[in-house]
């Protein structure tokens, strides 16, 4: 039944009982009731006292739910139209009697918050404020300015603990769906039917504004921008908040899981739910930091192996610390969120984790985030963001190349950690298969630059990759290794990052390139001409290539390899 209900100030008389049955049938009754409805639908503004004045009739319209704010319609609803067809509704400006005024709640995030308690209600309008909250926190994000960017997400932590705190499906506020009565079965019938096996039941399409996951969408990226933030400056968590970025990161990867796992995702009476790209795309890139904590995390247990055990360091992973699960308190917004977490999920530890396993399962959220990520019309103005970014951008200034090149380099730059060199050409590989993709968008023009230095930059770990494989035959003098497969393909790798590194020098958007990034790409330069002249069987075309990388490097090759340092 919708909300608000009509209610007459007016008294109204007794209803009149008759001592006789009724004359109409009942299914008449029903079916002037629910045409009734039908209109009333259609024509909301029609009202028995429509000539009354403007003063009664606000009067005469009462919220019984929240009496202080006007409901809003809900946005979402399953179709009864079983076609596959989509509709998306963009947002229009909110009027300014629905701006924000409450304060923020920028206290730790740690804590329950100080507004939380004082709240009696959480309603749709308290969603549109939320949204509002976040895409403020993420266009400041951009900014680079992470010491005014945690209060804005702290605040958004606390606002999503509020909702947790009221539903425990906040998608409730701004999505409806219709479950279908139960039918009887009649055993006599089916036994007369044909026994052909029955038709598949056809699910009923989505007309979407907001998915169902919107809101873990929120909370999770917000997670995920937070624990960025305080990888970049430790010094910047407050009390109660951890210094580490992994605490954070777990817990949006928990949000995630309670988000695919809704009864609207999961049960097969809903309708047809677009998938949720932007989760998928975030929720890999979590992964791919958490992959990135745990080879951080080993190199540094290994630089201190020689050193004496800290007893303190025993303690945090025995309170779960160390491994990236601290004990938090009860009323924390992390503690209801390690609760929302599936039964069924199980949890992802720094301790126990393998970043090959993680890169596979972020690999395939990718996959999921890039082939139902929006293609923009070729010719249209798109935004043109510089790369780098990480939150998702808002609907106006959407870029495809933006996503593709922000997982691309996620990817490449964990993958020139990677202890396994296999493991290194692998996600090498895939990255530069990303990046391969943005040619076929539409503002690639502005991206050709960066396109062309970080393909040059995957190849060059591919290549290298494979001369580790061969270094110690080489060493021990066994040239016929050059002639092996390994050696070809770390041939052609090479050649490839030298051609694109060329091309990033040589190229228009050469001009553009600062200082900075241009001495990069001649470093960059340089060690592959190094690498492919150690691979070459020629000792002519061998000693050209050491040459040449000499004088690219700007240093004597004998015995000084600093200049490949990274």
């Amino acid at each position: 039944m919708p909300l608000p209900f009509l209610l007459s100030l007016s008294p109204s008389p007794e209803p009149f009982v008759s001592p006789l049955p009724r004359a109409q049938p009942r299914g008449l009754w029903k079916a002037r009731s629910r045409a009734a409805a039908r209109e009333q639908r259609q024509q909301p503004t029609a009202s028995p006292s429509d000539t009354d004045d403007d003063d009664n009739n606000d009067r005469h319209h009462i919220s019984l739910a929240h009496p202080a704010k006007r409901p809003r319609a809900c946005p979402y609803a399953a179709s009864d139209d079983t076609s596959s067809t989509t509709t998306t509704t963009t947002r229009s400006p909110r009027p300014a009697h629905h701006q924000r005024t409450k304060p923020m709640d920028t206290s730790s995030a740690a804590g329950p918050g100080s507004q939380a308690a004082q709240d009696a209600s959480c309603d749709y309008d308290d969603w549109e404020d939320l949204k509002d909250l976040f895409a403020k926190a993420a266009e400041q994000y951009e900014s680079d300015d992470a010491a005014e960017t945690l209060p804005l997400l702290r605040a958004v932590i606390h606002e999503c603990h509020k909702f947790l705190l009221f539903y425990p499906d906040p998608s409730v506020l701004f999505t409806q769906y219709v479950q279908p009565r139960p039918q009887q079965r009649s055993w006599a019938a089916e036994r007369k039917k044909s026994p052909d096996p029955p038709a598949p039941r056809e699910r009923k399409s989505c007309k979407c504004v907001e998915l169902p996951t919107a809101f873990h969408v929120i909370l999770g990226t917000t997670l995920f921008l937070f624990g960025n933030l305080i990888a970049q400056d430790a010094s910047l968590a407050l009390e109660g908040e951890p210094a580490q970025p992994a605490p954070y990161w777990l817990a949006a990867i928990d949000v995630f899981e309670t988000g695919e796992a809704l009864p609207s995702r999961t049960s097969g009476y809903s309708a047809d739910v677009p998938e949720d790209w932007r989760m998928a795309v975030v929720w890999g890139r979590t992964l791919v930091c958490i992959a990135d904590e745990i080879v951080n995390t080993r190199k540094r247990e290994a630089d201190n192996a020689d050193e004496e055990p800290d007893a303190d360091a025993d303690m945090d992973m025995d309170m779960g610390i160390g491994s990236g699960i601290p004990q938090w308190p009860p009323e924390s917004p992390f503690a209801m969120i390690e609760a929302r977490r599936p039964p069924v999920s199980q949890r992802i530890t720094i301790a126990k984790s393998v970043p090959q396993e993680l890169l596979l399962l972020a690999m395939d959220l990718f996959s999921r985030g890039i082939f139902h990520m929006p293609h923009p019309q070729h010719g249209a103005a798109t935004g043109s963001a510089s790369p780098g970014a990480e939150a998702p951008p808002p609907a106006d200034s959407f870029s495809r190349a933006k996503e593709l090149f922000t997982i691309g380099s996620d990817v490449l730059l964990l993958a020139e950690k990677l202890e396994h060199a296999g493991e290194r050409a692998q996600w090498a590989a895939w990255a530069d298969s990303v990046f391969n993709q943005m040619k076929m968008e539409a503002d690639t023009v502005a991206w050709r630059g960066p396109i062309t230095r970080a393909r040059g930059r995957a190849w060059l770990v591919v290549g290298s990759a494979h001369a580790e494989a061969l270094e110690g035959a080489l060493e021990r003098g066994e040239a016929q290794v050059l002639e092996g497969d390994e050696a070809v393909k770390g041939r052609e790798a090479l050649g490839k990052a030298v051609s694109f590194f060329e091309q990033a020098r040589g190229s228009a958007s050469a001009e553009k390139m600062g200082e900075k990034e241009g001495k990069e790409v001649a470093r960059f330069l340089a060690e592959a001409l190094l690498t492919l002249a150690n691979l070459t069987i020629d000792e002519a075309e061998r000693e050209a290539l050491y040459t040449r990388a000499q004088v690219e490097g700007g240093v004597n090759l004998e015995g000084d390899t600093e200049w490949m340092e990274l």
